[in-house]
């Protein structure tokens, strides 16, 4: 069969180079919903006091917690206590040793809104 046009859900600006045929047409952002799922109320107030701006920092299904050694933990949980910007943290865990007032641990975020 002979392919008249496929759209791609991608950005070339924001991929790595590769060649597209003319009818190949890129359409990037066609998974995007215009409606947001509101932030959580303890996620909105801690983004509100953030004066500095937000780190939204999640290694997601890459490298889970339960599996990661507790010295990579701590090295994350060193290098958030230097920065001046609050930390809004994705991961699995509930609490972490020695962990500093500018980080916020959340199981979950609506990635989009964020």
């Amino acid at each position: 069969k002979e392919i008249a046009i496929t759209l791609l859900n991608s950005q070339r600006t924001l991929e790595y180079p590769r060649p597209y045929t003319p009818n190949m047409i890129p359409i990037g952002g066609a998974h995007m919903s215009s409606h947001m799922t509101p932030l959580p109320q303890d996620i909105k107030v801690f983004f509100d006091n953030a004066k500095e701006g937000v780190i939204y920092f999640s290694l997601g299904t890459f490298a889970p917690a339960h599996i990661m050694p507790s010295k990579y933990i701590q090295a994350f949980v060193s290098a958030f206590k230097k920065l001046p910007h609050k930390v809004l943290w994705k991961i699995e865990l509930d609490n972490i040793p020695g962990l500093p007032k500018n980080v916020m641990l959340t199981k979950w975020v609506p990635q989009p809104t964020v």
